[in-house]
């Protein structure tokens, strides 16, 4: 009995080893998930990745790391620092280990306290850059490693954020002299190196480009590179002194943060490095190690800020009451002004706002050399009030930005103005590149000789003004979206008609459109009760007098004229609708070119019409680039 109880404890005991040794060591993820799995990593997962944990393995560290991060970082830094020193037994590639030292630095970063973070983002910057810039270390970028340094870039650009994420909160100011701890030594940072027109403490708030993803747009305007993007946000009022047209509501400001780090050696305990900014806007590279770097930056995100600024401005309530815009109306540049850069400005439509091009803004400014060479400006306007008015305020605004950034006319891009409008803004557009003939509109539209008619001096100002005009010298080209040149039915329907009943006249537009209109019906043989005055929805009318007898005035020599046109039904066909403007109405004749897209009357936000407006541009560009004389100081 005895001996049966010693066989069967063996059993048990050799069983147990067995079903020990029989344990998987496989999980299966499947070939789909494979890659998410194997890319884990402190900026992924929040977990330490394959690579890194082998490096500590084969080393024998992974206990020890399991015990005191902290003694192991700062192991792995001191190898780093002097190799030979054989901290490491056994452990020879110094990059390597520099890999793991930057991977190690986040994570301790991501799992400490805040003010005890800021030595670990730091010192992830610096070995992270250290990784990628310090030509000691005797490495090539191939096609093998590529991956290692796409790592180390995003663990500098993520350490960043950090970084001035940590600075901006707690009132630490990068335009003074700072000083943090390194796992090893210090970096002292000296005072901001910044191309912003202002002072970044200006700003009320700020965004961080690693805090957020823009949500409601076909693409992501995303430039990868070197840095975090951030956006300096003021609210404006008369009091920031920020110029008006820099700010609808608040001014969005687009820029990269980098940290260069000066020296590499530590052995003297410190390292000197330089914050810097540059504007998203206007700089796409810069200089490290003799070597042009490109800077990171996410356009999709400055436009996302600028269009939820644009929120308080409710094309329909400003429809209903043009005289309630107020200060808001005008022309706004989305950022500060270069004389470098032809400016293309943007118009909207009926009850509508900026807004409206954020996917064509968001589209264009992916491409390089529509960025490098294109500054883009928008015009918001009440569009119930006349069109004339509308255009006489446009045409104002213009001309006052064009005599405040160049008051001498010799900016080259400033002279080769592009306008993009759509609807009614595409009226504006066309309006603007005009000829009246002198007094033949107002003749025309009011039926009457108005040289002939009983007005004031101040009427008479009025009528010149508004009713007498010229092209715009420097418009060199112009895309009108959707535009109903002779008008659309739409404008008579009944909720139409009702629509325009309640809309209320600006005061000034009343008070002296009212005797002009009078003395014209009077002269013309009409009761004066016959000829009112059109508001926004009236003026878009088939029947609409200035319609029809602007269409056909003259426009600008050596203008190019492009249109895109909607149709409900089918790409290319030249009759039809887009819903609201028939073709009939949106066809010019003797255009540089002509697009019927399958669209319904918001083309301008369609894929194609913005495709083709990238094709207008950049074919501009190579027209301009002929153009413009060997001297200039830039190629387009």
């Amino acid at each position: 009995m005895l001996k049966y109880a010693k066989n069967y404890t063996c059993f048990l005991v050799l069983s147990i080893i067995l079903l020990g040794c029989s344990t998987s060591h496989l999980t299966y993820v499947g070939n789909d998930n494979w890659a998410a799995t194997m890319a884990k990593s402190p900026l992924t997962t929040g977990d330490l990745s394959y690579k890194t944990r082998y490096f500590l393995v084969k080393n024998a560290l992974i206990d020890a790391y399991n015990n005191d991060h902290q003694k192991v970082i700062k192991t792995l830094a001191l190898f780093v620092e002097n190799p030979s020193d054989k901290l490491i037994p056994g452990e020879d590639s110094k990059i390597e280990a520099l890999s793991v030292l930057v991977e190690l630095c986040t994570y301790e970063a991501q799992n400490t306290s805040k003010k005890e973070s800021m030595k670990y983002w730091m010192s992830a910057a610096f070995y992270s850059y250290k990784y990628i810039f310090d030509k000691s270390l005797n490495q090539n970028a191939t096609a093998y490693n590529a991956l290692d340094y796409a790592a180390d870039i995003r663990f500098y650009n993520y350490a960043l954020s950090k970084i001035y994420s940590y600075c901006a909160d707690n009132d630490i100011s990068l335009e003074e002299p700072q000083g943090f701890p390194l796992v090893l030594g210090i970096v002292k940072l000296s005072p901001v190196k910044s191309d912003l027109i202002w002072s970044y403490s200006r700003f009320d708030s700020y965004v961080n480009g690693y805090d957020y993803i823009p949500k409601n747009l076909q693409s992501h305007s995303y430039v990868s590179g070197l840095g975090v993007p951030i956006l300096g946000l003021q609210k404006y009022t008369p009091g920031t002194k920020i110029n008006k047209d820099l700010a609808l509501v608040s001014l969005v400001y687009p820029f990269t943060f980098i940290i260069k780090f000066v020296n590499f050696d530590m052995s003297k305990g410190t390292i000197n490095a330089v914050p810097e900014f540059y504007d998203s806007f206007n700089d796409e590279y810069t200089q490290i190690e003799g070597q042009e770097i490109p800077l990171s930056k996410d356009y999709s995100l400055a436009l996302a800020e600028s269009t939820d600024s644009y929120q308080s401005i409710s094309g329909i309530k400003y429809m209903f009451n043009p005289a309630a815009m107020g200060d808001l109306q005008g022309l706004y540049l989305m950022a500060p002004y270069n004389p470098k850069k032809i400016p293309v400005l943007l118009v909207h439509g009926l009850m509508s706002s900026p807004g409206t091009w954020l996917e064509m803004l968001n589209t264009l400014l992916s491409d390089e050399r529509i960025r490098e060479n294109y500054q883009f400006w928008a015009y918001t306007y009440p569009t119930g009030q006349p069109i004339y008015y509308s255009e006489y305020q446009f045409r104002n605004s213009i001309m006052e930005v064009r005599k405040k950034y160049d008051p001498q006319n010799k900016d080259f891009g400033f002279n080769h103005m592009v306008i993009i409008g759509h609807s009614m803004g595409g009226l504006l557009t066309r309006l603007s590149v005009q000829d009246s003939k002198n007094d033949y509109l107002v003749n025309k539209v009011t039926g009457a000789d108005v040289s002939k008619l009983e007005l004031s001096d101040k009427e008479k100002q009025f009528l010149n003004e508004v009713g007498v005009f010229k092209p715009l010298p420097f418009v060199g080209c112009i895309i009108l979206f959707a535009t109903p040149n002779r008008g659309s039915d739409m404008a008579t329907f009944t909720f139409s008609r009702i629509g325009s009943y309640f809309i209320t006249l600006p005061t000034t537009v009343t008070q002296n459109s009212f005797s002009i209109i009078k003395e014209a019906a009077i002269a013309s043989g009409l009761h004066p009760d016959d000829n009112p005055i059109p508001n926004g929805i009236d003026s878009l009318a088939p029947n609409s007098k200035y319609l029809d007898s602007s269409v056909d005035l003259p426009f600008k020599k050596n203008l190019e004229i492009h249109t895109i046109i909607g149709n409900q039904m089918k790409a290319g066909e030249k009759s039809g609708s887009d819903g609201v403007v028939p073709y009939s109405s949106a066809h010019l004749d003797n255009v540089q070119s002509e697009l019927v897209i399958k669209s319904d009357h918001s083309s301008h936000q369609t894929a194609e019409g913005i495709k083709e407006v990238s094709r207008i541009l950049l074919e501009y560009l190579n027209k301009l680039d002929k153009e413009k004389s060997p001297d200039s100081e830039r190629s387009l």
